[in-house]
């Protein structure tokens, strides 16, 4: 089994893998970028900045609508490299793993550092703390571990299948994302699940990528994939003021469509980008490539101290 496997594995396949790295971190450069901006969509612990940016409210949209996509894309792109070279597979084992992973470093995080920082600008109450963080509704930035933790655990048992069907398999994802959408209007996010949910579509993509190559997208320019992404978002954003039950299918549709298309033009851009410099003998970058994980758990307080001062 494992010999059938690794014939799927090419040498593009590696290099393209071994580029993830690359690509995982200029994404988590740009999710820190992000955060640095939301508080000009009115979102953030202050909705009212001394000067107001529809520049920069736009830009903070147009990287919200692929940034994690691309990211969950790319996770699942490596898990199906392991998946199909690696023999210790088995599902307790894994997930055990992905919560030693992932779960740690939420439960600590989220003690020590985001609650009673968040707390000191929100004023938090003992049911916020319980809902968002115990519970995992809303847990700041700490909703990606959560969700893609749940990713994995949906993901695992279907990776045979995933595997196996081209179809089925996106149909099924398909079917995860509308129904994690339609769960999140009527009951709560529990531990993200609803979230998770959404986010196998693109984790399936990623791990399709992987088995199927990437050189048919590869053909399409850079600059074809920018326009692409540019275009729908333009297009996206005009329905978002409009009214009535058709519109608000085209949103949803638009939508699911911008990131599915966002995800892969960062997905390719960032690869051929990582193909083309030197980024392995960066010193800077390989250190923040290493640390990016330590970045993502603990930015988001940092911020809010600093657009604390700024605003004083």
């Amino acid at each position: 089994m494992k010999d059938e496997r690794e014939t799927a594995i090419s040498e593009d396949y590696k290099k393209t893998l071994e580029n993830c790295t690359f690509c995982k971190t200029v994404l988590m450069f740009l999710i820190v970028l992000y955060h640095s901006m939301i508080f000009w969509n009115g979102e953030w612990f202050t909705a009212n900045p001394i000067r107001q940016s529809k520049v920069l409210s736009y830009i903070t949209l147009w990287l919200g609508n692929f940034h994690i996509y691309a990211f969950v894309l790319i996770s699942g792109y490596i898990y199906c490299a392991k998946y199909l070279t690696e023999d210790n597979m088995d599902f307790l084992p894994f997930i055990k793993k992905k919560a030693k992973r992932l779960l740690v470093p939420y439960s600590f995080t989220a003690l020590f550092w985001v609650v009673p920082i968040t707390n000191l600008f929100l004023h938090l109450s003992q049911n916020d703390i319980f809902t968002r963080y115990i519970l995992a509704e809303n847990p700041s930035q700490l909703w990606f571990l959560i969700m893609l933790f749940d990713v994995f655990l949906f993901v695992r048992p279907l990776s045979d299948f995933f595997l196996k069907y081209n179809r089925l398999g996106g149909g099924a994802a398909l079917f995860f994302y509308i129904f994690g959408i339609g769960g999140g209007y009527f009951l709560p996010n529990i531990f993200g699940v609803w979230n998770g949910l959404q986010y196998i579509l693109f984790f399936f993509l990623g791990f399709k990528l992987c088995q199927k190559g990437t050189k048919p997208l590869q053909k399409i320019p850079c600059i074809g994939w920018f326009l692409a992404y540019f275009v729908l978002f333009i297009a996206w954003n005009w329905a978002q003021d409009k009214n009535g039950v058709i519109f608000l299918f085209l949103r949803q549709g638009m939508g699911l469509l911008l990131h599915i298309v966002g995800a892969l033009m960062a997905f390719i851009i960032l690869q051929k980008l990582g193909s083309n410099i030197k980024w392995k003998q960066n010193k800077i970058f390989v250190v923040f490539s290493k640390y990016s994980m330590p970045i993502y758990l603990f930015h988001q307080q940092i911020i809010y101290f600093f657009i604390d001062f700024i605003i004083a």
